[in-house]
């Protein structure tokens, strides 16, 4: 239970101060997570974790081992498709320039093109490929031997796991940690997480997020607020870019652990910062609160922010979403004739229309609004717009 204490450990500073300073816009956030932070003796904690094999799977790793050496050094191994090696970069330039091809058929230099491109391609799907397949030999691995025993046996044939491998161990974690029957277990893989994390950054490597997702859902879940500001304070620090998006599992957590002040400090935020380099972190915090039921803070949110900036269709979509999930058929419509107004593409418009309708939850109700629109199209965008929704439900 080594990870226990040292979670433990490590999370305690956190709890000794009031959440109401975790804020990923908040300066004395910032300020109070570094102190907090330097206090850590992060490298005496992980010279702690000595990663050895259970005794009774070292027979079981040996087999694995050397199954592993053989997909790597025995047999047949996998080859690339090409036998000659090329820059494609450079051969594609040099194509390029028919200044230095003046005998050549225009037709020649076409096909030539063609084929480079086509080379380029064969190479980038036997990457992913590859990386598929690893990544399906690390799950398998971990899910027989653990992941520190993984780690081990994948560095004895002198393979790494990438973002792809470390998200996949993440993952069998987390799912350990969701299963466990008590908090001591659950705290253990925990733990494991925040070595791959440590592991990640010494081969350079930055943290998606697919990699802390798991985690940050599973403290948000159990409603661990301390253990939540911990690893959030961890990935702003690797990866500074995530500080916007980690507003989504913010807003979720105060939403989950229903803390009325910290969701309405977040709701004030919104309406009281409007620069642009804002704006996806509000964006982030408008789409948790469209996973809730919250229609006064939902509606408070859609009056001030302009929707039609979201960062994607798909985001503007879930608005609509829960327009219909919510049954806020005016609020709906009142969007989408600003849409209409001002020349948004009628394809999106269309998917704006049948993500609130497929959203109603009563099909009674459903039926009677596609009529209701089939009959009288003012209402909304017409009927070439619901002609669509209706065919996307079908």
């Amino acid at each position: 239970m080594r990870y226990f204490h040292i979670i433990r450990t490590i999370c305690s500073p956190f709890r000794t101060h009031s959440p109401t300073k975790f804020n990923l816009h908040s300066s004395s956030f910032s300020s109070s997570s570094t102190t907090t932070h330097s206090k850590l003796d992060v490298d005496s904690i992980l010279a702690s974790l000595n990663l050895h094999r259970n005794s009774d799977s070292d027979e079981l790793s040996e087999a694995v081992f050397h199954q592993i050496s053989s997909i790597f050094y025995g047999g047949e191994s996998v080859k690339r498709p090409d036998t000659e090696k090329i820059d494609a970069a450079n051969e594609f330039e040099r194509i390029l320039n028919v200044s230095q091809l003046p005998n050549m058929p225009q037709s020649n230099i076409s096909l030539r093109r063609k084929e480079v491109s086509r080379e380029k391609k064969r190479n980038c799907l036997f990457k992913i490929a590859q990386e598929n397949r690893f990544r399906r030999l690390i799950e398998s691995c971990a899910k027989i031997l653990g992941t520190e025993a993984t780690l081990e046996l994948f560095d004895k044939v002198g393979r790494k796991p990438g973002v792809k491998g470390y998200n996949a161990l993440v993952e069998i974690c987390m799912g350990k940690a969701r299963e466990a029957e008590n908090e001591d277990i659950a705290i253990e893989e925990m733990g494991k997480v925040f070595h791959l994390f440590d592991l990640m950054k010494k081969q350079g490597l930055k943290p998606d997020e697919h990699t802390y997702r798991p985690l940050l859902l599973y403290t948000i879940d159990m409603g661990m607020v301390e253990e939540f500001q911990f690893f959030c304070h961890i990935i702003k620090e690797e990866v500074p870019s995530s500080t916007a998006r980690l507003g989504y599992y913010e807003m979720m957590l105060w939403l989950k652990v229903n803390n009325e002040e910290k969701i309405q400090d977040l709701c004030n935020y919104i309406a009281e910062n409007d620069a642009d380099d804002t704006f996806y972190l509000r964006e982030n915090y408008l789409l948790a609160l469209c996973e809730s039921e919250r229609k006064e803070n939902i509606l408070e949110v859609l009056e001030i922010m302009d929707i039609k900036k979201l960062s994607s269709v798909g985001s503007i979509a879930k608005v609509f979403q829960t327009l219909g999930r919510l049954l806020l058929e005016p609020v709906a419509e009142e969007l989408l004739l600003d849409f209409k107004a001002s020349d948004y593409d009628e394809d999106n418009i269309t998917t704006f229309i049948a993500s609130y309708t497929v959203s109603i939850p009563d099909l009674s109700e459903l039926c009677y609004q596609l009529s209701q629109h089939h009959v009288g199209s003012h209402h909304l965008m017409g009927l070439k717009y619901y002609g669509g929704a209706r065919s996307y439900i079908e």
